[in-house]
């Protein structure tokens, strides 16, 4: 595994390399939701290694990565692209969560990339109307990365039943380093209500997963988006929410090893 650190507008980025020699296999690159990191990626990186050269990072204000001013959708959206520009990674496949997800989707234009596959990603019905209560989500943070590992450990246990061990240790760890201001991401929240411009630009193949669960991705916007963006699949996992990877792996792990067969 290699890793390293490249810097945007004074900001320092935590990223690392592992699995295939890149050029020799397309490069899958992974962008995480917020207050998580690299690390939650877990066993999707480690089975996309077997095949590609997977490429993950912690954002800014996420786990190594430096803490920063700006948490804004469009700061994210640049770092993204300049880490992939500055690794040389040419025709990538973009794949995001949540907050991941909204900036991989924006990534694309510059990108050009190979395919886009969003998980959950944070596609609000309607404007931010200032009502996230962006106060009350810092506390959150801090409340959790303020209790001990073992604490962090329990709660997620109880809130995600179905998560692997590997999953809750990395979620552990997350929580425990996410500057509580990161959360001012939700500040510039609005501009993701343009999601359907966005996705409508899009000429690369893609795939959308969502869950039955609770999802942020509506049945209904689900459907727009197979009108705006005629290349993309719509998976729909039983039993799933808005970590889908997390909540059902097996069921996600088929659907993207099917879809990337494809490419």
């Amino acid at each position: 595994m290699q890793s390293g650190l490249i810097a945007r507008d004074g900001v320092r980025l935590a990223w690392q390399r592992r699995g295939q020699p890149p050029g020799n296999s397309p490069t899958v690159v992974l962008a995480h939701g917020l207050t998580d990191a690299a690390n939650t990626w877990g066993e999707v990186e480690t089975r996309l290694a077997t095949s590609f050269d997977v490429l993950s990072y912690d954002a800014r204000g996420h786990g190594r990565s430096d803490r920063a001013g700006d948490y804004s959708v469009a700061a994210h959206t640049a770092d993204l692209i300049e880490l992939v520009r500055a690794l040389h990674v040419l025709d990538p496949v973009l794949m995001g969560h949540s907050m991941g997800g909204v900036h991989s989707a924006l990534a694309a234009a510059q990108l050009a990339p190979r395919a886009v596959v969003l998980e959950e990603p944070a596609w609000p019905e309607v404007a931010d109307d200032g009502t996230k209560d962006i106060a009350a989500s810092r506390r959150s943070v801090v409340e959790i990365a303020d209790l001990t590992e073992s604490q962090r450990a329990d709660r997620c246990r109880n809130e995600h039943p179905t998560w692997s061990d590997r999953d809750i240790s990395a979620w552990v760890e997350a929580r425990g380093q996410v500057d509580p201001d990161a959360v001012s991401w939700f500040d510039s929240w609005a501009i993701t209500n343009r999601w359907r411009e966005h996705i409508s630009q899009l000429c690369c193949p893609g795939l959308l997963v969502t869950g039955d669960v609770n999802p942020t991705v509506t049945t209904t916007a689900a459907a727009e988006a197979t009108r705006l963006w005629p290349k993309v699949q719509v998976r729909r996992i039983h039993g799933a929410g808005h970590n889908a990877r997390r909540d059902q792996f097996e069921p996600f792990w088929r659907i993207l090893a099917d879809f990337l067969k494809q490419l």
